[in-house]
């Protein structure tokens, strides 16, 4: 777009730049007025930018701001109704009011394509399945060898409290691996099963806390898909 207005530069001819050679300041902005009238707005743009090279008033920052944006140039326009908000010492509210809408409009969405429309987002509060899940399958899978080696050892004179603390959930194999410091034993029991234990259960407690989550839709699928010129996935469903 740049290289457009440059063009359009050279097509404003020798009598635009003969008047700003001149110091011709009203003859620029008549033919800026000109070529906005008629919808030529790339020319509009660079007539009004040489204008405000000759002198920087912000009336023409806000011209130079409704070109850009009939040019779709929204970021550079957005700057310049900025910019003019903060030189225009002397306009009116109207004028403020107009440029206000102007920004809150660059700011909207843009239009979407014919037949297309966008989907409402809302929130939703869950709890976390998977965790929880996996919480519960951890604790379950720690404590079996725990449970299994107490029903083992129970009869055993030597390791009976140790079975039988095994019994406990969570706290057993810490209570064991105190009982029989042993190494062998007590390390295991630790820094394994009881960790895994424990660790089962702080995911289980923090998969039941309820979360924000964003829903698209009620029913979205994911399908994968393959052209000759190459692939990806689609989403498709009920909103």
């Amino acid at each position: 777009m740049r290289a457009a207005c440059a063009i359009a530069l050279l097509l404003l001819g020798g009598a635009l730049a003969r008047a700003n050679e001149a110091g011709d300041f009203d003859t620029v902005c008549a033919a800026a007025r000109g070529f906005a009238a008629d919808g030529k707005w790339e020319r509009a743009l660079a007539a009004w930018q040489a204008a405000y090279a000759e002198r920087q008033e912000p009336r023409l920052l806000y011209e130079i701001a409704r070109a850009e944006q009939k040019l779709g140039l929204l970021r550079r326009a957005e700057s310049d109704f900025r910019a003019w908000q903060v030189a225009a010492d002397d306009a009116t509210d109207g004028e403020r009011a107009e440029v206000a809408a102007r920004l809150t409009l660059l700011r909207a969405p843009p239009p979407l394509p014919p037949g297309v429309q966008w989907v409402p987002m809302r929130t939703a509060e869950r709890r976390s399945g998977a965790m929880i899940g996996g919480g519960i399958a951890l604790s379950v899978i720690a404590y079996l060898p725990a449970l299994i080696t107490g029903a083992l050892l129970l009869g055993d004179s030597y390791f009976h409290d140790g079975a039988v603390a095994l019994f406990i959930p969570l706290v057993g194999p810490f209570l064991s691996a105190a009982l029989y410091p042993q190494l062998w034993w007590s390390l295991p029991w630790v820094f394994l099963d009881g960790a895994a234990q424990v660790v089962g259960l702080a995911l289980t407690i923090a998969g039941t806390r309820k979360h924000t989550v964003k829903l698209l839709g009620d029913h979205v699928v994911l399908a994968p898909f393959a052209t000759p010129a190459g692939g990806g996935f689609s989403a498709f469903g009920s909103f």
